[in-house]
């Protein structure tokens, strides 16, 4: 049975989900603004709309501005890949604080998966090569599977 001592700052584990989920929670939201600025500095629009409402009428200036950016393409797609890895990271460590794991390693494990995001992105806009990237997946992607098999373990 869960107690509420479990999502409490008096669990450090909770809090440690707490200090590495709200860095993440900030890469996220800062994404967005990263995304803006490269829309911005690569004249790129993502509407018809917003190609109105910066030039108006005139429709070759329009077709100039809703033509797909590369740059803008890459800081969307690290955004996109952020919210695909990091909306189920922390669905699985909430589950995984319930089971009480050892407080060391689960500030380990959220400190790996916070550091392979980071670098993941960076590599991204960086244009940094492969297999950088790659790995830093990899990396958040079995500290997601650890999680998972020690909820298992515990609840099987």
């Amino acid at each position: 049975m869960i107690n509420n001592t479990v999502f409490s700052l008096t669990n450090v584990t909770f809090l440690s989900l707490l200090k590495y989920g709200s860095v993440l929670l900030l890469k996220m939201v800062l994404m967005s603004l990263v995304t803006v600025i490269y829309r911005i500095i690569y004249r790129s629009v993502a509407s018809e709309e917003d190609a109105l409402f910066r030039v108006g009428g005139d429709k070759e200036k329009r077709k100039s501005l809703l033509m797909k950016n590369w740059n803008v393409e890459r800081a969307r797609n690290a955004h996109m890949n952020d919210i695909e890895n990091i909306v189920p990271f922390f669905i699985i460590a909430i589950l995984y604080v319930t089971i009480r794991p050892d407080p060391a390693m689960a500030e380990f494990l959220f400190k790996v998966f916070t550091a392979s995001r980071i670098a993941h992105t960076t590599a991204y806009l960086g244009k940094i090569r492969q297999p950088v990237r790659s790995l830093a997946f990899i990396a958040g992607l079995f500290v997601n599977i650890y999680m998972i098999w020690q909820i298992m373990k515990k609840v099987f």
